[in-house]
């Protein structure tokens, strides 16, 4: 089971790694959007106080052409000028602003009836004899300080603008940098991964069967080497040992059938010998004969015949006589 324990450790190891990089990715992806959240309260921080600047201003600009130039169309002007900066101040946000702009706006907002009634009796003919007082009472309070607070909110704005945008560009390039380190870290997994396995399974695979080929050709001699310690070790040592089985019975089975060709070699001799016996041969005839005979079977060089009679005498006769 020891193929099945790597595969699950493989298993285990790529689901860490892709848990690990899905909180990696996740984690940069919500760094980001948190950056860039941050700079789009703070654009539309920014807008709105642009929309209160302008208007302020231009609302400003009216009443003062107003008040050189007494008008209709001016204080139709102007009045517009009003209801849209009334618009703007009591505009429903979907941004967050920091306390002092809070306050601000809410004191725009306290206040903004008083405005209205002062904006009217300038523009009324029937307070023409009080209209300068009027407007030296709003100019100051709100042309010289609210718009002063305005525009100071708005120069920190810029200035919060420009470090948000800087600060969304660092978080950018750390989102790549993540995303990088993450391909690299999923390509030396990948070549880790791709290397233990041909290591461990491929390269041991492509060895067995090699050597089983060579095997079943009838090469007996050279055994299997797998340096692993898993089933495919396993599986070698009982080739190699069915292969030295099988040498072994070939090895066996040689020698038997050469002990039965001995056997068969030597009665043809035997054979041969008795039927010259049978045939009242010269005994000299015979014997060369026989020595012939038995050197063909025996396929040797020679053959020599060497007979002794009771009285010990010998009787020698050989093939190369």
């Amino acid at each position: 089971m020891l193929i099945k324990r790597k595969f699950d450790i493989f298993t285990a190891g790529l689901i860490v790694i892709f848990i690990v990089v899905f909180c990696l990715t996740i984690f940069a992806n919500m760094y980001l959007q948190k950056k860039n959240e941050e700079l789009a309260n703070i654009s539309k921080e920014l807008d709105f106080l642009t929309g209160l600047r302008v208007s302020l201003h231009n609302l400003e600009g009216l009443l003062d052409e107003y008040m050189r130039n007494p008008g209709r169309q001016e204080a139709t002007e102007a009045e517009d000028a009003f209801d849209e900066f009334y618009r703007l101040v009591g505009k429903t946000r979907s941004f967050n602003m920091d306390e002092d702009e809070l306050e601000m706006i809410g004191y725009l907002r306290s206040n903004m009836q008083r405005f209205s009634t002062w904006i009217t009796n300038i523009l009324s003919p029937n307070f023409e004899g009080s209209r300068t007082a009027f407007y030296q009472s709003i100019k100051l309070e709100l042309f010289k300080e609210v718009k002063e607070r305005i525009e100071r909110h708005w120069n920190e704005d810029m200035e919060k603008i420009e470090a948000a945008k800087l600060r969304a560009g660092v978080a950018e390039q750390r989102v790549v940098m993540v995303y990088f380190i993450t391909l690299i870290l999923l390509g030396v997994v990948i070549y880790l991964v791709r290397r233990t396995v041909r290591r461990q399974i491929l390269l041991p695979l492509m060895n067995l069967n090699t050597s089983s080929r060579r095997m079943a050709e009838g090469d007996l001699e050279n055994p299997i080497e797998i340096n692993s310690s898993d089933e495919l070790s396993q599986l070698a040592e009982n080739f190699n040992r069915m292969a030295y089985t099988i040498k072994q019975k070939i090895e066996g089975l040689e020698e038997a059938y050469q002990r039965e060709q001995r056997v068969v070699r030597e009665l043809a001799i035997l054979n041969e010998f008795m039927g010259d016996i049978s045939n009242d041969t010269e005994m000299t005839d015979m014997l060369r004969r026989f020595a012939e005979r038995a050197s063909d079977l025996l396929k040797a060089d020679g053959a020599a015949v060497v007979v002794r009679d009771l009285e010990g005498e010998e009787f020698f006769v050989s093939t190369h006589e």
